[in-house]
């Protein structure tokens, strides 16, 4: 054999013992840096621990005599365990993360975000309780009314239906769901919420048929619009 063949071929060898090596030492690394944190975690829930059956004003006090740590380490351990969650959510895509860069994370402004309109002024009168034999209307403040009404054969599940400028005799519409929901409460709020519905008055209620409504009915050629019912995030509570 060449010899310059033969020790090209151990080169090659000892190369990719060096990059397992090297993997190996990197893998351990990253694993590391996460059982700090994991480490740090815990210390800081055993100290929010310790602290609430320490008596008023003696922390600092007891902190100084039983931890092995500095004050400033025991409060970064402790804030890590408080705000986990946002830690969680400014880390984005990083699968290492030690102590210290998640203390500069924590300093790191958050970002605001656009406050969601709560449920009492999105529905100031409140949701119906759906019954399996009752239709429920309201009216709005665009001279439209959503109707809820339940599905025929389908117990438990409903239709919202959005009539809307009715006020106007030639440009009057309506769009509905064309599937049967099993509403609850919250879906109820996404679906109406994201009809852009407002209601003006409190939801009445009569009989139901027997039958699924008209619109539900006509024959796929009638262009009435259909929607689906859970396209936009629910008013928080």
């Amino acid at each position: 054999m060449d010899s310059t063949i033969l020790i090209d071929a151990r080169q090659g060898a000892g190369l990719t013992n060096l990059a397992a090596r090297i993997n190996a030492e990197h893998a351990s690394a990253e694993a590391a840096l996460n059982a700090g944190l994991q480490h740090a975690l815990e210390a800081g829930r055993l100290l929010i621990e310790a602290k609430a059956q320490v008596a008023h004003g003696e922390w600092a006090g007891w902190l100084q005599d039983n931890f092995d740590g500095s004050d400033r380490t025991a409060r970064a351990y402790m804030q890590v365990t408080k705000r986990w969650p946002e830690i969680e959510a400014k880390r984005g895509t990083s699968a290492v993360l030690s102590l210290d860069q998640a203390t500069k994370l924590l300093a790191q402004p958050s970002v605001k975000t656009e406050s969601k309109p709560t449920a009492r002024q999105v529905f100031p009168f409140g949701l119906p309780e759906l019954s399996p034999g009752k239709v429920f209307r309201a009216c709005g403040n665009k001279a439209d009314l959503v109707e809820i009404t339940p599905v025929a054969d389908h117990l438990g599940y409903y239709r919202v239906a959005h009539f809307r400028n009715l006020d106007s005799i030639d440009a009057s519409d309506m769009v509905y769901d064309r599937r049967g929901v099993k509403y609850t409460p919250e879906l109820l709020a996404t679906a109406i919420h994201s009809l852009g519905f407002h209601p003006t008055t409190k939801w009445s209620s009569e009989g139901a048929s027997s039958e699924d409504p008209w619109y539900a009915r006509l024959p796929g050629g009638v262009p009435v619009h259909r929607y689906e019912p859970t396209t936009r995030e629910a008013p928080t509570s």
